[in-house]
């Protein structure tokens, strides 16, 4: 029985660390970032599991709250979880699903390769581009 609490207590730390060393990606996502498209303002609001993209256009805006993961190769995945629109609309609809690689480099983050349910070019042209932290 001690034999088996002992491979227990080891294959449990080996998944702690396992475990922490994900978290650092996320870690380092967090807080916000933004950029300049155009004339809109796109902002990216990482906070633990979750992130706020938002779309600003003078006093106009559009939210989306979602729920994220992000893989340790920078992978991010995401669930729409609220839309909020105030002046845009059509950015998004709860639920949707939207992945994209984003690469973390002192105060700035680029993001690539935007995929989801209803991504389209606009969306990437908006979305895709160095972030710089705020």
């Amino acid at each position: 029985m001690k034999q088996w609490v002992a491979v227990f207590v080891a294959a449990f730390v080996c998944v702690a660390t396992l475990v922490a060393d994900e978290a650092p990606e996320l870690k380092s996502l967090s807080g916000t970032w933004s950029k300049q498209a155009g004339e809109f303002e796109v902002e990216f609001a990482f906070k633990g599991e979750k992130l706020a993209i938002s779309l600003k256009r003078g006093s106009d805006k559009l939210i989306l709250d979602s729920d994220v993961a992000v893989s340790r190769d920078g992978r991010v995945f995401g669930r729409v979880a609220v839309v909020t629109e105030d002046g845009i609309a059509g950015g998004g609809e709860k639920g949707e699903l939207f992945t994209f690689n984003a690469k973390v480099s002192g105060k700035s983050v680029t993001v690539s390769e935007l995929r989801g349910t209803n991504v389209s070019d606009d969306a990437r042209k908006l979305v895709e581009g160095e972030f710089k932290k705020k």
